[in-house]
């Protein structure tokens, strides 16, 4: 079991990198998750109108996020694609993210 749950990581990931081949997006920078709105976070690579609603929701109920991995507490978050976006994700700061050099905000 527990090999199988690697090989389906290892394979989302794969599929992560092609995807994002493929669409040349090229991502640098951080995305302030507790200032971010719905249309920023549906910009980020695999993340849908559903999810990137659904945390501005959480947070608008539950408070600013005190880590990154308080993105799990989400409805609907995949933990493979935080782990993917982790880089591209803080809790403070100014939102710098750009993707293919055209910033977010």
């Amino acid at each position: 079991m527990k090999r199988l749950s690697l090989l389906f990581a290892c394979i989302l990931s794969f599929a992560f990198v092609i995807c994002m081949n493929a669409y040349g997006a090229e991502i640098e920078g951080q995305l302030n998750i507790n200032t971010a709105q719905v249309q920023h976070f549906q910009m980020l690579p695999g993340a849908s109108m559903e999810i990137a609603q659904n945390i501005v929701d959480y947070r608008n109920v539950n408070g600013p996020f005190a880590v990154v991995d308080d993105l799990m507490n989400v409805q609907g978050m995949d933990r493979d694609w935080l782990d993917q976006m982790r880089p591209y994700l803080a809790t403070s700061g100014e939102t710098t993210l750009t993707i293919d050099k055209k910033p977010l905000m």
